[in-house]
């Protein structure tokens, strides 16, 4: 595993090859805005979730006739990267398709990801390309956890787009138990019980930002 960094004078981004994972996101002033990982509450920082998010039943799934298995969240996140172009506020990841991924995703696929500085923000873009002949289901998330002091920050999720969406509720096993629809606004102000009930998954085709 390697690690790479992108600088500019209001960021700096440490990102790791495995999983192609963020490890730090500093400001100027040095202070730290990423999850630094803790073994006993979560050792990872900002995995990449692909081609599943979430768990599968019995950590199995069904394609034609035959059955294969993966653990939550697909297999990215633990996965070394290739570095396929770098500057100093520029890096693309990728991961392509081999014998072990195809034992348990049966797909020919390549994944890119791209961390872009620009001035006080970072900008990660997703791209998977499907090099198989026939249709490719997947899914694909980012996972970051944030170091946030909810009594000193001000932290707001910004939706660009408002609306009636539906929201998915999990089983204590992290199966998907039921959806049911909420209006989102613009900003919501993020509590420490906001995440009390596990994650907010919320699927909407109209979603296209947030930050």
């Amino acid at each position: 595993m390697d690690l790479i960094t992108l600088k500019n004078d209001q960021l700096e981004i440490k990102i790791a090859t495995l999983g192609a994972e963020l490890q730090s996101i500093k400001d100027n002033t040095g202070k730290e805005y990423l999850w630094q990982g803790q073994a006993d509450i979560w050792p990872r920082r900002a995995p990449v979730l692909f081609p599943i998010v979430g768990r599968l039943q019995h950590n199995q799934y069904a394609l034609g006739n035959q059955v294969y298995s993966m653990t939550q969240h697909g297999f990215a996140r633990d996965r070394e990267f290739d570095v396929l172009d770098k500057n100093h506020q520029v890096v693309t990841f990728g991961l392509t398709a081999n014998q072990e991924t195809f034992e348990v995703y049966p797909f020919d696929f390549v994944l890119k990801i791209c961390f872009t500085l620009q001035n006080k923000s970072l900008l990660v873009t997703y791209s998977v390309q499907n090099r198989s002949q026939q249709v490719m289901p997947f899914a694909i998330g980012g996972h970051p956890g944030f170091a946030i002091n909810y009594q000193q920050d001000a932290t707001i999720l910004k939706i660009a787009n408002p609306q009636i969406i539906r929201q998915l509720e999990f089983t204590r096993d992290n199966l998907i138990n039921q959806y049911h629809s909420r209006s989102i606004a613009a900003r919501l102000p993020l509590k420490a019980d906001s995440f009390a009930h596990d994650a907010w998954v919320l699927q909407s085709q109209g979603f296209n930002s947030y930050s």
